[in-house]
């Protein structure tokens, strides 16, 4: 159907440059349509914030998508400025694919491309892994080059490409490593070393930021691991789930097409490593976390290279796929239409992450007056009401959650002996529920509201260790003020501060231990305290988390987790 409709229509000639770039604008203007008519996204909000905060690195990420952000920010207001340069990298990864296929089949590329799901996702939302499928693409395409030749010129553009890939996502990393691992001669040429050196220094910023922060994403992305045991099915849903992002019925066809081509050239193997090294890497991670299906995004490059150079020698997979990409497509197309006017059901929109928040937003403005509002265990949440209200806010962040940029921001030190409205993420006895068109919520207010996230603690203990049962640890532990002045744990007697071990059974919360109060303490730049702490009775293993708990509010995160396993 439309493989036939593709060869017969003299809009869809293959060396038609005019209509290639008729269509790219046509790509265009479907996303800035999107992007304009859409509200953001939970965590496109959070983004936004990072641009109002612009820095060289950030709890999650590296700054890439703040700084298109800000950029796209100053040109337009609002979800399209937001956007605005994500939608214009989707049109140029579109055409350095183009230009990486060999610049042949611009038609077959956009068919398969429309019928792939994260194509159309980061066409218009303004998350890392749409710059980086970009990069991703501009790296393969300048491995090419300097593959062919060497020069001072190739080594340049690779070294800036790699050091911007890095920028956009961590996940980079992966690429470069199965790149490598592909090509091992690299090791033995000089200009390989070149490339790591010009990247490296391209990089320094971030890598000086890690470093002055204390290492944020290392410590986030590495040393808090999952708690929770193996799942079978963790496996199964990522499998599926890279089924349903690459096309749900394109992505089987693209996967064994990629498979059957065969390794011509250096450039075909580094193609085929990085598609199934991720897909291979992050099976293996899903013995011991939980795996986002998005993770593998910059496999959607070697796929589709890969997937387009069998195709080409298949004809009739290749019609069979050009007509599953047009009803995946149409699908697509659909449900982008009910993002932006919302013509599903009040149930789907009221879960939905695209519709509503500005309502949302005006009405705790309206109840918070001119108090700052504070979110606990929600990062997305405060970032959605800081940009429809345009009121800072903060994500109070404790035990059963994460740490994140919210951590590391300004605004915990800001709000400091203020009065601010609270919204927890459960029912507190004596706060007042409200409910909107997205949800119901309790809310209550905190005269002189004080919070201690800032300050890290750092036990004795190594991440790691063995201890017997029902017996008592003395160790000593130093905290640490990341506050912008000293902190005065008596200026709040309503809240008393004390220092507790959270104790949880893989992620099952099982209590607190406090092990000293802090009445009577002045934290300047550190303080060092005795501590002894009473192992479980039962041989296990556990985790422990080291916290500062205010009155009722629930632990802070000011540790790491450590592992203890408990013996008999």
């Amino acid at each position: 159907m439309l493989n036939s409709f593709l060869k017969k229509s003299n809009l869809f000639r293959e060396h038609s440059d005019r209509l290639k770039y008729i269509l790219v604008i046509g790509f265009i203007l479907l996303n800035l349509f999107q992007s304009y008519f859409t509200e953001l996204a939970h965590d496109e909000a959070y983004y936004w914030v990072y641009a109002q905060n612009m820095d060289w690195g950030y709890f999650d990420h590296p700054p890439m998508i703040a700084f298109l952000i800000k950029l796209g920010s100053f040109i337009f207001p609002g979800e399209l400025g937001v956007r605005f340069f994500i939608v214009i990298i989707n049109a140029l990864t579109l055409l350095v694919l183009y230009h990486l296929a060999g610049r042949k089949n611009f038609n077959i590329l956009l068919a398969l491309l429309s019928g792939i799901t994260v194509f159309h996702i980061y066409g218009f939302i303004a998350v890392p892994d749409a710059p980086l499928l970009l990069f991703t693409a501009l790296f393969f395409l300048c491995y090419k080059r300097f593959l062919d030749q060497q020069n001072g010129y190739n080594i340049v553009w690779l070294s800036l490409v790699i050091a911007l890939l890095l920028y956009s996502k961590y996940h980079g990393v992966l690429v470069l490593f199965f790149t490598l691992t592909s090509n091992l001669s690299l090791l033995k040429k000089r200009s390989f070393y070149l490339v790591i050196i010009l990247s490296v220094v391209c990089y320094s910023p971030h890598i000086i930021w890690q470093i002055i922060n204390d290492y944020p994403s290392y410590k986030y992305h590495v040393l808090n691991k999952s708690q929770s045991p193996y799942n079978p099915l963790d496996s199964l849903w990522f499998v599926l789930g890279q089924l349903l992002i690459y096309g749900p019925l394109i992505s089987g066809i693209l996967f064994y097409s990629a498979y059957k081509v065969k390794v011509r050239d250096k450039l075909t193997s580094a193609l085929k490593f990085t598609l199934f090294g991720f897909i291979i890497f992050f099976i293996i991670s899903t013995l011991n976390a939980k795996v986002e299906p998005n993770w593998t995004v910059p496999i959607l490059i070697p796929l589709i290279i890969l997937s387009l150079n069998y195709l080409e020698f298949n004809v009739k997979l290749k019609k069979l796929t050009l007509n599953l990409a047009l009803i995946s497509c149409v699908l697509m197309l659909l449900v982008r239409i009910h993002l932006s006017t919302n013509i599903f059901p009040n149930q789907i929109s009221k879960n939905s992450e695209f519709h509503g928040w500005k309502n949302w937003a005006n009405d705790i403005k309206f109840l918070a007056g001119e108090k700052p509002v504070v979110f606990m265990n929600s990062y997305q949440k405060a970032a959605k009401y800081y940009f429809y209200s345009k009121d800072k806010t903060l994500s109070l962040n404790n035990i059963m959650y994460r740490r994140n940029q919210f951590d590391l921001w300004p605004i915990e030190s800001e709000i400091q002996g203020d009065d601010v409205m609270l919204i927890p993420n459960y029912a507190v006895k004596g706060f007042t529920s409200f409910t909107n068109d997205k949800e119901t919520f309790y809310y209550g207010f905190i005269p002189n509201f004080r919070s201690y996230n800032k300050i890290w603690i750092e036990p004795d203990l190594e991440m790691e260790f063995d201890a017997n049962r029902d017996t008592m640890l003395l160790f000593s532990m130093l905290l640490i003020n990341h506050f912008d002045k000293p902190v005065d744990f008596d200026l709040n007697p309503d809240y008393p501060v004390r220092v507790v071990c959270s104790m949880f059974r893989h992620e099952e919360f099982i209590g607190n231990q406090v092990l000293t109060t802090l009445n009577g303490y002045t934290l300047n730049d550190s303080l060092k305290i005795s501590i002894s702490i009473k192992t479980p009775k039962n041989p296990e293993i556990y985790y422990w988390r080291f916290s500062l708990q205010a009155g009722w509010l629930p632990p802070s995160i000011n540790s790491n987790l450590y592992r203890v396993i408990v013996k008999k």
